[in-house]
């Protein structure tokens, strides 16, 4: 006869990811114990290895749940607005969803991976997941990080008549991703420049600010883009 986890069993378990996914995010993998996931889960300490096997198990579902939330779905929104429009405007809907879900303040799944993807690159996790060859990172950047950043430099490479592999093309589009995270990610230090600009001052992601940020994003990398689509079309005649 089969058997099904209960709602109790669901519930421990999704409790057990929203309380390491927090801990982790502000202290890192290595500085969180399980007996304090437990705790803030309200959870038994022998819960973590029931339902995951180790902490490493519970690091990776952590990673996944995150990964399933904020990049693929940003990705999947990304090419759903982008359908049937021309290259320029797929760019122009590629940057408003970036900024979107990255500004988005009320929603702290965002703000969680940033700081998990910063503890990964100054102390990354080398152990590989088990029952895979491959480490946190390599997962997170095989499903999250790549296919946005792909998918970014075919618009960019039809814009300026680059193959999408081209150096200039993959150029191109870091830099316009660099700006989006920029946005999101240094906005404290920003109000160190000037407090009074673009509503630094007050509310950083009004909606009505992160609607500036995107439509200066937005112009400032069309602008790069094609001046160097023209440098490509001189080069070329």
């Amino acid at each position: 006869m089969d058997t099904f986890p209960s709602n109790n069993d669901h519930e421990t378990r999704q409790r057990l990811i929203l309380a390491a996914t927090r801990l982790m995010a502000e202290h890192g993998f290595r500085r969180v114990s399980i007996r304090e996931i437990c705790k803030e889960a309200g959870a038994n300490v022998a819960a973590v290895n029931y339902y995951f096997r180790s902490k490493l198990g519970l690091y990776a579902e952590v990673w996944k749940s995150l990964i399933e939330a904020t990049m693929e779905q940003t990705h999947a929104t990304v090419v759903e607005e982008g359908k049937g429009k021309s290259p320029e405007e797929k760019l122009r809907a590629y940057i408003r969803v970036q900024l979107q879900a990255l500004v988005n303040e009320g929603d702290q799944r965002g703000f969680w991976l940033g700081r998990l993807v910063a503890h990964e690159t100054s102390e990354p996790t080398l152990e590989p997941i088990e029952g895979s060859d491959r480490t946190i990172w390599q997962m997170a950047f095989e499903r999250g990080i790549l296919p946005k950043f792909l998918y970014l430099c075919e618009l960019v490479g039809e814009l300026i008549g680059c193959p999408a592999n081209d150096a200039k093309t993959i150029y191109c589009a870091a830099s316009i991703q660099g700006q989006c995270l920029m946005f999101a990610q240094a906005k404290e230090t920003l109000k160190h420049f000037n407090p009074n600009v673009a509503g630094f001052g007050y509310s950083f992601f009004s909606a009505e600010n992160t609607e500036r940020l995107i439509a200066h994003v937005t112009e400032f990398s069309l602008a790069g883009v094609r001046a160097v689509a023209a440098q490509q079309v001189e080069i070329h005649s």
